[in-house]
């Protein structure tokens, strides 16, 4: 499937395209030729979705200084990958990619915890301007 707006290439269970950010709609087959917009598509403009996930934007508060929130996507969290020397760097990473994956280009209410010995990133996703 590819984005209805840009032409990019979407991969399965995105909910906003990567590059441009448009809203996917479930199931409706999109072509890359086809640059119109349905009108009940959700499109959200003037924001960017980093293409390396170390790009989102962190914050350990319920907003980040700058920025206005434009759309809460939800409650995410990861735990550290194993074998790794920074157990809260890795967990950190793998929120950052999971927060990719739902469309989001930041995290708010970033929090850190061990839980039965493994360190787990907990956090809000979000999209902002």
């Amino acid at each position: 499937m590819f984005c209805s707006n840009c032409g990019e290439k979407l991969l399965e269970g995105d909910k906003f395209c990567n590059s441009c950010g448009t809203s996917v709609i479930a199931g409706q087959p999109t072509a890359s030729h086809d640059t119109t917009i349905p009108q009940d598509t959700d499109v959200i403009h003037d924001y960017h979705i980093p293409q390396n996930p170390e790009d989102i934007l962190l914050s350990k508060s319920d907003s980040i200084p700058g920025k206005q929130i434009i759309k809460q996507i939800g409650p995410i969290d990861a735990r550290c990958s194993k074998f790794v020397l920074s157990e809260e760097k890795s967990a950190k990473k793998n929120l950052q990619q999971k927060a990719q994956e739902f469309g989001a280009n930041a995290i708010v209410e970033l929090r850190i915890e061990k839980i039965s010995g493994v360190k787990y990133a907990f956090g809000t996703a979000v999209i902002v301007r």
